[in-house]
């Protein structure tokens, strides 16, 4: 997943940096959730990603809008995207072209087998695969396209790059079986993200799995 950069740099002068003096605060990833469809957009005003009537259904559908729930993870990196460099200038300075994705790594405590054998499956109905993070203070993280009438939709994940490791059990963490789920993003998704509050009384720690209906 190799990205150019695309500076959209402004005429004239360099863009005013809006201050961030308040920042949002941002808890552990406590699990994921993944679909295959692809650009499903949650549209604000419509099917609002903050909105439990949006959700429903969507994680028992028998088509390809099934949204999928990882377990609860015991931990989660995002690592540096690497930067992709050219031959030198006229300074003798290395050029940077662009950067590749960066790596996930979801660490899974006690998964059992069943749990793990349909993690590794997750790849094979699709050539097409997106993710997005549930924290543990009940927020979602998910792309936005920055419009008035905000859609939010998945990030995308290279999906020949999703891999789940079978469990081991060795070293300080010996008492239990460790499984990791990786797989690479894109290296511009940050930059293109929200991070998003329910409104009550729908949650998404709570609500976001198997069995959710909001209709009473």
């Amino acid at each position: 997943m190799q990205e150019q950069f695309d500076c959209n740099c402004p005429d004239d002068n360099l863009a005013p940096i809006a201050e961030a003096n308040c920042r949002v605060k941002v808890t552990k990833i406590q699990t994921m959730l993944f679909r295959t469809q692809g650009n499903a957009g949650f549209v604000s005003g419509t099917n609002s990603v903050d909105d439990g009537d949006s959700w429903g259904g969507l994680f028992d559908a028998g088509d390809p809008t099934l949204i999928v729930r990882s377990p609860n993870l015991a931990s989660v990196e995002i690592g540096d995207a690497e930067v992709i460099e050219s031959d030198e200038n006229y300074k003798g300075d290395a050029t940077l072209t662009g950067l590749r994705g960066q790596e996930v790594t979801a660490m899974i405590h006690n998964a059992p087998p069943e749990v793990i054998k349909t993690l590794e499956a997750i790849t094979c109905s699709s050539d097409y695969l997106e993710v997005a993070f549930i924290y543990e203070n009940d927020q979602i993280h998910l792309l936005t396209d920055g419009e008035a009438t905000q859609t939010h939709t998945f990030i995308p994940i290279s999906p020949e790059t999703f891999i789940v490791t079978p469990p081991s059990k060795t070293g300080e963490l010996g008492s239990k079986y460790i499984a990791n789920m990786r797989f690479k993003i894109p290296a511009s998704w940050f930059a293109n993200s929200e991070i998003v509050s329910p409104v009550a009384p729908f949650s998404y720690v709570r609500d976001a799995k198997i069995g959710w209906n909001p209709t009473p």
